[in-house]
């Protein structure tokens, strides 16, 4: 298990997360794990104080029964039903990325379509490398491998893929009109509750592997948020979604994901389009954005995942912002 911060405790909740719903005495813990079965309690209080659910009986010792929305490989991978995406799902508890973790997995030839969740980032990253808040239990942390020689297709149409996926997933299982805030970001009312991140390591030759990310808010109180993202920022939960569970937002995703990227295999890539526009959440807005520093604003007149941003300047100047180019404001 890869990527596992070592802290106090951390060690024996992996240990129970391994072992849930099966009872296990504190001497099998210590022996398995060192220490004496004294360490072994002191470390379970604390685990108990910081809210885990582990049961304690007299006659058959502890068990770790986590929470209905916990992260659980089997349950997700169960009728899961995709062809490529979701081929192998590993949970971690806490990593500095996903990203890092997906990296760290692909480099051990886990296969295309594997992804990996985590109840919590330390240093969960955006596009431009910006922080990204991942409280634990709070949302989805999760990021997916793909192999450049099984799936060939171009960054920016897996932005397009993997943002689509997301919007139809929130839609599916809370019921809230989400939509795409170009290039990458999934907004509800116009507060952003999600975010996609592609990243592609050129290695010799070989088509290049691309991981991608996916972050979202989904029980995240807007309280617990940072001051500088109150007024920006949100939750499936703060927004009144009926009840989504990660489990199954995390399917729907897999599901989704596995759909259109395998339409785009297909052929199917002016769809892809046609669907990215239609969710598209900037047409017809005026924008500000930056580019190399200069300041450009405009109304959105079209969103196209290879020309970018088509911004109407005003005086007959219509002009397309790449995405990789330009950062709106």
């Amino acid at each position: 298990m890869m990527g596992i911060v070592k802290a106090p405790n951390l060690d024996l909740l992996q240990y129970f997360f391994r072992l849930r719903d099966r009872w296990v005495l504190p001497q099998a813990i210590a022996s398995d794990l060192g220490g004496s079965s004294e360490d072994i309690h002191r470390a379970t209080e604390e685990l108990l104080r910081e809210g885990y659910g582990i049961e304690y009986h007299p006659s058959f010792g502890y068990r770790f029964r986590p929470a209905d929305d916990s992260l659980d490989p089997h349950r997700l991978r169960e009728g899961l039903d995709t062809t490529l995406i979701g081929s192998e799902v590993h949970c971690l508890l806490e990593v500095s990325s996903t990203m890092d973790s997906a990296w760290a997995l692909h480099e051990e030839g886990r296969p295309s379509g594997a992804a990996v969740l985590a109840e919590r980032q330390r240093k969960g990253r955006g596009r431009f490398g910006r922080p990204w808040e991942s409280p634990r239990g709070g949302g989805i942390w999760m990021s997916i491998i793909l192999k450049g020689e099984d799936v060939p297709i171009p960054p920016s149409l897996l932005t397009v893929a993997s943002t689509i996926a997301v919007v139809e997933a929130v839609a599916e299982e809370s019921g809230l009109p989400s939509r795409i805030r170009w290039p990458n970001d999934i907004v509800i009312r116009d507060k952003k509750v999600g975010g996609i991140l592609i990243e592609m390591r050129q290695q010799g030759a070989k088509p290049a592997p691309v991981v991608i990310g996916v972050g979202l808010n989904v029980s995240i109180r807007p309280e617990e948020l940072p001051e500088s993202l109150k007024a920006i920022a949100t939750s499936i939960t703060a927004e009144g979604g009926k009840g989504a569970s990660r489990p199954d937002l995390i399917r729907a995703v897999l599901r989704s994901l596995d759909n259109w990227i395998r339409r785009t295999l297909g052929g199917d890539s002016h769809q892809l389009k046609t669907r990215w526009r239609d969710l598209c959440g900037n047409l017809g807005k005026r924008v500000a954005l930056l580019r190399n520093k200069e300041r450009f604003e405009g109304v959105v007149v079209d969103c196209d995942p290879i020309r970018g941003l088509v911004l109407d300047l005003g005086a007959g100047v219509v002009r397309a912002f790449p995405a990789e180019q330009v950062t709106v404001l």
